[in-house]
């Protein structure tokens, strides 16, 4: 039950292995009944090296041992959370690994064993934007992006990565295109451009 209104805004060099929401950075537990109406705005002038992950209302949720031998009912990592603010980050340099969503970027990329394990993710609603835009890519010669094979960019309006199970969620306001906007904003150069694998979804980029 708890709530943040404050905008959230980074202007930086650099950036590296950074973990932003409004509510809950890192997560290894339940985060229920939360809202944010706060919008975030990251702007990096160079580059970033490492995983990100940006969401309105979580951050970086770990899924992978928590829960384990709990019991039943303790495997849902998110429930009946709500963002309505506008998440927007835009990196000048050669960009890195991230995990981008509405309401949570996501769980980590470690594979987990037991499917009973996997995180579940309940009930969660974006209205906000969800934009992200990179104006140079960089390229093959440069040992970036898919050469360094951690280039992934994963982007969803309520999700970007889940390792697990999503019910009843929702992105945007049927019969409003304002709301719940997805947006992926390459380098003006294809030459430049150089991402392994986008996932974009309306709900979730990518899930597992």
């Amino acid at each position: 039950n708890c709530e943040n209104n404050a905008d959230i805004t980074l202007n930086a060099a650099t950036a590296e292995r950074f973990r932003i929401a409004s509510l809950v950075g890192v997560s290894y537990g339940s985060v229920k009944n939360c809202t944010n109406n706060g919008d975030i705005t990251i702007n990096i002038s160079g580059d970033v090296v490492d995983k990100c992950y940006l969401g309105g209302v979580v951050g970086y949720v770990n899924i992978s041992d928590q829960f384990k031998g709990k019991g039943e009912g303790y495997d849902i990592a998110l429930d009946n959370c709500v963002n309505s603010g506008n998440i927007t980050y835009t990196v000048d340099g050669i960009v890195g690994y991230l995990n981008m969503g509405g309401v949570t970027a996501g769980t980590s990329h470690e594979p987990i064993a037991s499917a009973y394990f996997k995180g579940k993710a309940k009930n969660c609603v974006n209205t906000g934007s969800v934009s992200y835009t990179f104006k140079n890519g960089g390229s093959l010669a440069d040992n970036a992006g898919s050469a360094g094979s951690n280039n992934y960019h994963n982007i969803g309006g309520v999700f970007g990565y889940w390792e697990g199970s999503l019910e009843n969620c929702t992105n945007g306001v049927q019969g409003d295109a304002t709301k719940g906007g997805v947006s992926l904003v390459f380098p003006t150069s294809d030459a430049s451009a150089c991402a392994s694998r986008p996932a974009i979804g309306g709900v979730c980029g990518f899930v597992l």
